[in-house]
């Protein structure tokens, strides 16, 4: 395992996703039409959550190390969820400058991490749609991709080079300070 996760905090995660596995087959068994929906949205929920808490877990521990629960907590409940997006932008123009410089090392890391910040945005938009509105199109195969693509996400993070991850968390942080610049 990487230096700054521990058996117990894989398996959480993982723990998640089966939640979310187990909340798409509870809704197939339903016949009530809103308690299947009602699963399924749930379901998509789980499945962002997993892949969010996951890495926000990860990039604190890299930051702040392994500190007292409380000050783990603060700290990641200060990484907001649309963090990403602006982070995946910055990433975009960072991927830019190393394709003119020919950095062909840089290109592949750099987009890694921008599709795993793209991913977090499908799955965060997915959450707020499986939350907020109440018409869904496709609720079970908007919970199938996201469980699913949580699951990718997930395997893709846990496969990451550590020192891609202190990459990655370095470039939150950094995209966090400048935002706070600016309030």
């Amino acid at each position: 395992l990487p230096f700054f996760c521990d058996a117990s905090m894989n398996t959480a995660f993982d723990e998640f996703l089966a939640v979310a596995s187990e909340l798409i087959e509870a809704a197939q068994r339903q016949s009530d039409l809103a308690a299947a929906e009602a699963f399924y949205r749930r379901a998509i929920s789980t499945a962002y959550y997993a892949l969010f808490h996951r890495i926000t877990d990860d990039v604190a521990t890299i930051v702040i190390g392994y500190l007292p629960a409380p000050r783990q907590i603060a700290f990641k409940r200060s990484i907001r969820h649309r963090t990403f997006k602006g982070l995946r932008d910055e990433l975009a123009d960072q991927l830019l400058e190393a394709d003119h410089a020919g950095f062909h090392d840089r290109q592949s890391v750099l987009s890694g991490l921008m599709e795993l910040c793209a991913d977090l945005l499908q799955l965060q938009n997915s959450r707020e749609m499986a939350d907020y509105d109440p018409r869904i199109e496709d609720p079970r195969t908007t919970a199938e991709e996201a469980l699913r693509s949580s699951r990718e996400a997930l395997q893709a993070w846990k496969g990451m080079p550590e020192d891609v991850k202190a990459l990655f968390a370095q470039s939150l942080l950094w995209h966090f300070k400048l935002n706070q610049k600016g309030k």
